[in-house]
């Protein structure tokens, strides 16, 4: 198109938002509408403008439209894994828990294995007059530890102590508690049944009396510590306290120093934070059969300590337990 001024072909057409078509000369710079609005050229370049606008509105809603469509896609596929995850991270959980969630077993009508039980089977223990009560069941549930699949356990405390006894191996308390839980585990025994196990393993005549003895603490704690929960370190507690009566009282005749040193071993433990007060206390007061009596007894002067703690020191509670020596 020619300018209208210079009549040089220098032209560049734009079409406003009125309709109208304009032109600008490069060459003398003259700018305006085009003349003549009606002929069909300036018809055909606005309708072609117009066209185009439409496209690229279109094209543009397209490219919106994909891009919350996408973004939804993202959102929905983001919560889905999230929520796998979060499944994942409660089973994880929940496996390696399966000691304290299993511990109902033992008091019902003989029970089944530990390990066939749920985690509601046995509560948290709780506070004011239910508490006692909550406490017993994990007692009456940690006797059966020691009792059911008795000969898996010996035959896993042994494999246990082998691996003890073995020179160039690294035996760290995580290194041990490993060992134990891959021992149980190809027993077919529940995570509960851990700490029976190294305690058949571990204790001797000496038990917990010595000043070496802290590395079978370190060790110990490990093992207990492989509950991964609050409730399942509760019966492991019980757990020990069961293994210790058939260990400390087995023999009482044949071996009356093993009942005398109790106080001694009980405070050990619970220097070590292998053993709570609340847990030695309800322990003490659960009437059961066996070697639990006399080894009670035995642990009178470390439980008369617990009644008064406040006012005495370890140092005392130590000496009391000396006495009994």
């Amino acid at each position: 198109m020619l300018c209208t001024s210079c009549n040089l072909p220098e032209t560049a057409l734009t079409v406003k938002k009125s309709g109208q078509v304009w032109h600008k000369c490069s060459a003398c710079g003259h700018k305006g509408p085009v003349v003549d609005g009606s002929h069909r050229l300036n018809v055909f370049i606005v309708k072609e403008a117009e066209q185009g606008a439409k496209d690229k509105k279109d094209k543009k809603d397209k490219k919106d439209k994909k891009d919350k469509s996408d973004k939804k896609d993202k959102k929905e596929k983001k919560d889905k894994k999230d929520k796998k995850d979060k499944k994942s991270k409660k089973d994880s959980a929940e496996e390696t828990s399966e000691g304290g969630a299993a511990a109902g077993a033992g008091g019902g009508d003989g029970g089944d294995a530990l390990g066939s039980h749920d985690d509601d089977d046995v509560q948290l223990v709780g506070d004011g007059a239910d508490a006692e009560a909550d406490m017993e069941d994990l007692v009456a549930t940690a006797d059966t530890l020691v009792v059911d699949d008795l000969a898996a356990i010996e035959s896993a405390a042994a494999s246990v102590m082998a691996f003890l006894a073995l020179t160039g191996v690294s035996t760290t308390p995580g290194d041990v508690a490993s060992k134990v839980m891959e021992v149980c585990t190809n027993s077919a025994l529940p995570a509960a049944d851990r700490v029976a196990v190294f305690a058949a393993a571990a204790f001797d005549d000496s038990i917990l009396t010595q000043s070496g003895d802290a590395d079978v603490v370190a060790r110990l704690l490990a093992v207990m510590h492989t509950s991964g929960s609050a409730k399942g370190f509760d019966l492991s507690q019980q757990a020990l306290l069961v293994a210790l009566e058939r260990h400390l009282g087995a023999a009482p005749e044949a071996k009356p120093w093993l009942l005398q040193a109790t106080p001694l071993v009980l405070l050990n433990l619970y220097k070590a934070t292998a053993l709570w007060e609340d847990q030695l206390q309800v322990w003490a007061a659960v009437e059961r059969t066996g070697p639990h009596a006399a080894v009670v007894a035995a642990a009178a002067p470390m439980l008369k300590w617990l009644e008064t703690a406040e006012a005495e020191t370890v140092p005392e509670a130590e000496a009391a337990a000396a006495e009994t020596e």
